[in-house]
């Protein structure tokens, strides 16, 4: 449903939130990890221990 709120157009979605606000040094460590080695994904089928 589209709805005029404010004088703009809505689609009645909820405003997109973080929960990254004070993380700025996790973000960064994140950042230099990913960015220092390439990505790697575990697969198998269950049970086989990819954890």
């Amino acid at each position: 449903m589209t709805t005029m709120r404010n004088g703009q157009w809505s689609q009645g979605l909820p405003a997109e939130t973080t929960g990254f606000m004070g993380r700025t040094a996790e973000l960064d460590a994140v950042a230099a990890l990913v960015a220092a080695s390439r990505p790697v994904a575990l697969t198998g089928t269950a049970g086989v221990g990819k954890t």
